[in-house]
Parts: structure tokens; C-alpha cells; sequence
């Protein structure tokens, strides 16, 4: 059974790691979309950064909504090209769907892991398996989170980041 102590200094480990690794993620994804409207021009692709795109002004999910469009509808072979890291490819209905699937899962995990405390109950103290997050949107639940899906969300996050780089230095 762990501590108290060690499940916050766990929690800190993971959303650390977590939010250092999906900014790098987010910043190529602003890089993508800033590329479409004004091309490689470096002025207009400063601006489009520190303007529109910069912190605070669109929310990540929304950045998600923009980069699948464009990606889906200008760019459908390299997007469809994904190979998904940590969702099961039987259940993406479509080529278009498996990046944009992991993008909502990760940033459903950010949401939970930047804004919900951690279970540091009896029963959250004693699963040295997991660590549980408590949830409160209509009702209390517990979201849990292994080690084995940490690790793939961080993968997923990772393959993303590669992808998205190896797309805009292109």
C-alpha cells in the first residue's frame, strides 16, 4: 500500500510528463494549421502564432476541431496515413478517424489530469496498479489510469508530435 505522499508525488510525475509532452504536440499541430492559411512565410507564420493560435485564445480541443478539417479534407493521404499507437484499429470506422480518435482521448486524459484531484481514499491508496481521479460533471465517478495506458497515452502523444514535425518541415 502506498502513501499519500507518493500517490501526489505519482500524480505530479504523470501530469508533468503528460502536459510537457503534449505542448511540444500542441505547437506542431498550431504549426500545421498557421502552414495551410499563410504558407512558409515566416512573418505571417510568426503572427498566426502569437496572434491567433497563441496561448489562451483557442482552446486545444477547438485547434483539434480546425486541424482535422484541414487535414481531412487538404491533406486526406498523409492524415489517413496515421497508424494509431494506443487505440484499437478495430474500432476506427474510417482512415480519417484514428489520429483524430487518439487526439480526443488524449486531451480528454489532459482535462482529467490538469483539473481533477487525486483519489488518495482507502481504496486509491491501497490499488498500487492504478491512480484514480475523481471527476465531478453531473455526477462523482472515478476515472482510473494504469501505468500500461499512461505509457500508451504518452506513445500516442509521441507518435503524434513525429508525425505532425516530419508533415510541417516537410
Amino acid at each position: 500500500m502506498r502513501t499519500s505522499t507518493e500517490l501526489y508525488e505519482l500524480a505530479a510525475q504523470y501530469r508533468g510528463k503528460f502536459i510537457n509532452e503534449l505542448s511540444w504536440m500542441e505547437k506542431f499541430m498550431d504549426t500545421y494549421i498557421a502552414k495551410y492559411f499563410v504558407g512558409d512565410n515566416d512573418v505571417k507564420l510568426a503572427d498566426m502564432h502569437l496572434l491567433f493560435l497563441g496561448d489562451g485564445r483557442i482552446s486545444l480541443e477547438n485547434k483539434r476541431q480546425i486541424f482535422h478539417e484541414i487535414a481531412s479534407k487538404y491533406d486526406s493521404e498523409w492524415y489517413n496515413s496515421y497508424i494509431p499507437v494506443f487505440t484499437d484499429p478495430k474500432t476506427i470506422k474510417s482512415p480519417t478517424i484514428a489520429m483524430n480518435k487518439e487526439l480526443v482521448s488524449i486531451i480528454a486524459m489532459r482535462n482529467i489530469l490538469a483539473h481533477r484531484i487525486v483519489d488518495t481514499t482507502v481504496e486509491g491508496l491501497e490499488n498500487d496498479d492504478v491512480i484514480s481521479f475523481f471527476t465531478y460533471k453531473n455526477t462523482f465517478k472515478k476515472e482510473t489510469l494504469s501505468h500500461n495506458d499512461y505509457s500508451g497515452y504518452i506513445f500516442g502523444i509521441m507518435a503524434i508530435t513525429k508525425y505532425l514535425r516530419e508533415r510541417v518541415e516537410k
